[in-house]
């Protein structure tokens, strides 16, 4: 393993609280010019 930086559950639990909403972020916007690309603005769910 690369350099020995054990992480704690609680350290691990924030880093990923911190990283969820800027990559669900950028997923949506993804999967958002997806759907521009082919024509569907909605992705058909009620």
């Amino acid at each position: 393993m690369r350099g020995s930086t054990s992480r704690t559950p609680a350290e691990l639990d924030e880093l990923a609280r911190a990283l969820f909403d800027p990559l669900a972020r950028l997923l949506r916007a993804e999967l958002r010019a997806d759907r521009e690309r082919v024509g569907r603005l909605r992705d058909g769910r009620a």
